[in-house]
């Protein structure tokens, strides 16, 4: 079987998500999913 990438429309999924370990009390964001 073959792999895909996983993209959506602007681009590939790591444009989009991003994995972060630590205080997610200090970020930045528009949302966090999944804290």
């Amino acid at each position: 079987e073959e792999e895909q990438e996983l993209t959506g429309a602007g681009g590939g999924l790591s444009d989009k998500v991003s994995l972060y370990k630590g205080d997610i009390t200090v970020l930045e964001v528009d949302a966090i999913v999944n804290a």
